[in-house]
């Protein structure tokens, strides 16, 4: 099961839940002592969520750029960052030229763990 830290750490600080690594790339600041999967056995694993901002293709290329341009400085405002660090979250300022993950991406994470050994267990 993959959850949110901010969902799932309280449970586990609790004893009522077991985390065995966080799916991203690095460490989570709000759980060091966790290992990534990728440390933990499973090479190459990676995966994490990720939130964008999307316009009608119709949108003129000048309010693409305002909304972008309004965005990227939002996210890297001492405040907001904190926020969302606080909350789990690396945040990441990009512009409309970036590529959204694909859902190729996420099929090919899957197949990683299947390939890594990783099975559902009860």
């Amino acid at each position: 099961m993959f959850m949110f830290q901010t969902a799932a750490l309280p449970q586990v600080r609790a004893g009522k839940l077991r985390a065995l690594a966080v799916s991203t790339a690095q460490r989570s600041p709000l759980a060091p002592e966790l290992a990534t999967v990728a440390a933990a056995g499973v090479p190459g694993y990676e995966f994490s969520g990720w939130f964008g901002i999307f316009a009608p293709t119709a949108t003129p290329k000048e309010i693409v750029n305002k909304i972008a341009a309004a965005s990227v400085k939002a996210v890297q405002s001492p405040d907001l960052r904190e926020r969302l660090s606080q909350q789990g979250f690396m945040p990441v300022a990009s512009g409309p030229s970036s590529s959204p993950p694909s859902s190729e991406g996420s099929r090919e994470v899957g197949a990683r763990g299947e390939r890594g050994g990783l099975q559902p267990q009860d």
